[in-house]
């Protein structure tokens, strides 16, 4: 069988192909290069983490306003008055919903309106939920059924 590796001559020759590393200058360069995608990767994570948050709350104001619409139908009374909430943020609860939970981290608020009268044009029964690691807080009107974002 042949060998197909080149033989050096002395061990003078071979050491110096050996000895031939990176400069300082490129390694700097490579570790510069790292870091970059370090940071990088850090604001894409923190970037989507807060969209996470956000879907999440969005998604628990929308459940609570259908399940809201639901207990009204069969009711006529919303559930909850002004200033209660339903949490799952670690603070206690003082409305209680059985076999309802929301998210972990996230709170929903009653801010305005009155439970008997909903649809109320002048004072719409509205709510606002939150994610405890997001600043974004969004609002739930019952009366035309949309959400928006504050």
């Amino acid at each position: 069988m042949r060998n197909n590796f080149k033989h050096t001559r002395n061990i003078s020759e071979a050491s110096a192909i050996y000895e031939k590393g990176f400069s300082t200058f490129e390694l700097a360069i490579v570790i510069a290069v790292v870091c970059l995608f370090f940071i990088a990767g850090g604001i894409f994570l923190h970037i989507t983490s807060k969209s996470a948050y956000d879907i999440t709350a969005r998604h628990d104001i929308q459940a609570f306003g259908d399940y809201q619409s639901f207990y009204y139908k069969i009711n006529n009374r919303c559930i909850g008055e002004l200033g209660q909430s339903i949490r799952n943020d670690g603070v206690e609860s003082n409305i209680k919903i059985e076999n309802y939970s929301i998210s972990e981290g996230v709170s929903i608020t009653i801010i305005s309106g009155s439970p008997d009268n909903p649809y109320d044009s002048d004072n719409p029964f509205t709510f606002q939920a939150k994610h405890e690691k997001s600043d974004t807080v969004f609002e739930y009107n019952f009366q035309n059924g949309k959400i928006t974002e504050r």
